[in-house]
């Protein structure tokens, strides 16, 4: 769709002979949330390392619009274990993160949920 603020179109990743990607279709539109769950090694640190630029696939498109400023700030990811507060619960973390960027609740409320 073309009011979508990502898209990820037929992905690719491997390490060596090992594919960790194979094919991954994500459209996301502005004001959704989204998490990637899956087992361990199933490729979800994978794919926010491609999403974050920190790898590059083998085959395969990501775009993120830059049209509507507000609906993607930023692309930002704590990939693995966090070591500067490590006495601080998941929630506490992203509570703090949040505000040391200055960023406004009612935007990022829905990424911080007791429920997880």
């Amino acid at each position: 769709m073309s009011n979508a603020i990502f898209n990820a179109e037929n992905l690719f990743f491997s390490y060596g002979r090992n594919t960790i990607i194979t094919g991954l279709n994500l459209t996301v539109q502005p004001g959704a949330v989204i998490g990637i769950v899956g087992k361990n090694g199933c490729g979800e640190t994978t794919f926010l390392k491609l999403v974050c630029g920190f790898l590059l696939a083998k085959k395969g498109k990501i775009s993120i619009s830059t049209e509507d400023k507000a609906a993607v700030p930023s692309i930002s990811g704590v990939i693995e274990t966090p070591k500067l507060l490590d006495n601080l619960s998941g929630d506490e973390n992203l509570r703090y993160y949040l505000v040391a960027v200055n960023s406004k609740p009612a935007v990022n409320g829905a990424l911080i949920s007791s429920k997880c």
